[in-house]
């Protein structure tokens, strides 16, 4: 189940009516795992404009998370990211946390061997908390 800012009691109960349904129709649930995906959707930039739609799921198509990385920053989509991972913890909403890796997905090296989106932010310490 993604983990989208600002609709978190939402998705709690939505996870709440899913495990209700499952237990219901006899389905049994080990558990939930927490991922985030969604990321906060501005107009310019993405090769789409849907009406209402706030969030977009950055991780399906390359151009979507260029474009967020470049409306956000690479420090501060990192931040958001991880952040989000420790919400879902202390939210405790979720038994495992899925993806880890996601924000990589698009990353590649340049030709001296960093990172061409997240290259900048190598030497991250426990102050980036306070970005």
């Amino acid at each position: 189940m993604d983990h989208i800012f600002g609709v978190e009691a939402e998705l709690a109960a939505l996870k709440d009516e899913m495990i209700e349904a499952a237990m219901a129709a006899g389905v049994g649930v080990s558990g939930i795992n927490g991922s985030i995906q969604p990321a906060s959707r501005k107009s310019a930039g993405f090769p789409w404009k849907p009406e209402g739609i706030g969030v977009v799921v950055w991780d399906l198509d390359e151009e979507v998370f260029k474009s967020h990385i470049a409306d956000r920053g690479a420090k501060r989509m990192i931040f958001d990211y991880f952040m989000g991972m420790l919400d879902m913890v202390a939210d405790e909403d979720f038994d495992c946390l899925s993806h880890l890796e996601l924000i990589r997905k698009y990353d590649r090296r340049n030709d001296s061997g960093a990172s061409i989106y997240f290259g900048e932010q190598r030497s991250f310490t426990t102050r980036w908390r306070t970005a």
